[in-house]
């Protein structure tokens, strides 16, 4: 989605090029709030808890990672 709506945005150049458009700077400020947003620091928020961890043999890895770049193993 966000290579979508910069290419959406960049299709047509604006100004002469000095000024920094206007949705590049809050695309800048949206990224400066996430890295430096305040759970982050937080002692309540435990991102581990959030989001458990799975815990995979090597081979259960590997069919994974066939999985997602589509690959078939001998038996498939």
């Amino acid at each position: 989605m966000l290579q979508h709506d910069t290419e959406y945005l960049t299709r047509e150049p604006t100004g002469v090029g000095l000024d920094v458009p206007t949705w590049l700077v809050a695309l800048e400020e949206e990224v400066e709030d996430v890295l430096h947003a305040d759970w982050q620091g937080c002692a309540d928020y435990d991102l581990a808890a959030a989001i458990r961890p799975a815990l995979l043999s090597y081979e259960q890895a590997m069919a994974e990672l066939d999985r997602w770049t589509g690959k078939k193993d001998a038996a498939g």
